[in-house]
């Protein structure tokens, strides 16, 4: 797609650096249960637009997936701030106000292997623990973000093979006032 190879022609062609951002609207998955997907195409298109309008168009803007939005900045002068500010005021469809927010993530710097891959892995891991940490804001990269989920993974995983393996038992003990 179009994200993917704008990353991969900024980090692996041509050997630069970039700012790269994912932004998801949080109420889409609501909106396109209550009004229907071709609603929050609408709605995708309108916050689109907006952020265009709002920083730049040499900012590369794409949708990437059902719900999300990804942002490179080859200038890497676009900070989460001017992205925040794109939900700050309600989004008119049909001659309805929607209000939106958003929770962002944001790859500046620190990504030790410098392959638009990797890039791609530290910013989809900075928004996941965003949205389960933080939603509605956004959030940088730091390296140990993917420590931490590997071992969230980790931890889940092992206390689901014991208890399906029957290696974890539960003890009721009585309390007596």
């Amino acid at each position: 797609n179009a994200y993917f190879r704008k990353l991969y022609d900024i980090i692996d062609m041509d050997d630069r650096h970039c700012h790269v951002a994912l932004v998801l609207i949080d109420e889409a998955p609501q909106f396109a249960v209550a009004f229907g997907t071709e609603f929050v195409d609408r709605l995708i298109m309108a916050v689109h637009a907006r952020m265009k309008d709002m920083i730049g168009d040499d900012v590369f803007v794409a949708r990437l997936g059902e719900f999300r939005l990804a942002v490179i900045d080859e200038n890497c002068s676009i900070d989460e701030t001017s992205l925040l500010s794109v939900f700050e005021k309600p989004i008119l469809i049909d001659g309805n106000s929607i209000t939106l927010s958003a929770t962002i993530g944001v790859v500046r710097e620190g990504v030790e292997n410098h392959e638009s891959v990797a890039v791609d892995r530290a910013v989809r891991t900075t928004l996941l623990r965003a949205a389960q940490k933080t939603p509605g804001k956004a959030m940088l990269y730091t390296p140990d973000l993917q420590d931490n989920i590997a071992r969230s993974v980790q931890l889940r995983s092992g206390l689901h093979d014991a208890l399906r393996n029957g290696e974890i038992t539960f003890h009721f003990q009585p309390q007596i006032e």
